[in-house]
């Protein structure tokens, strides 16, 4: 369980870091506040942790640790969205 609550709370200062940045395309465009792709990323993420949830009934510890992270990223998802 330890390691479920490192891997979300490094999730989460990594999503919290870079919330705000500045991102430059190789034509010298800057987008700002935009999808840096950090957003894309972790909605990868989320996706493949719900998809492992949901399948991993033979390997019940995996299911635990994926789980928990679950519960992390949703907790994450409900606090940006009420910023």
């Amino acid at each position: 369980m330890a390691l479920a609550a490192t891997s979300a709370a490094i999730a989460l200062s990594i999503g919290s870091a870079f919330s705000g940045t500045r991102d430059t395309s190789s034509s010298g465009a800057t987008v700002q506040g935009g999808d840096t792709g950090w957003q894309t990323a972790y909605d990868a993420i989320r996706m493949a942790v719900e998809t492992i949830k949901e399948s991993s009934d033979l390997f019940l510890p995996l299911k635990a640790v994926v789980g928990a992270i679950s519960v992390f990223m949703k907790n994450y998802d409900v606090s940006v969205s009420s910023l």
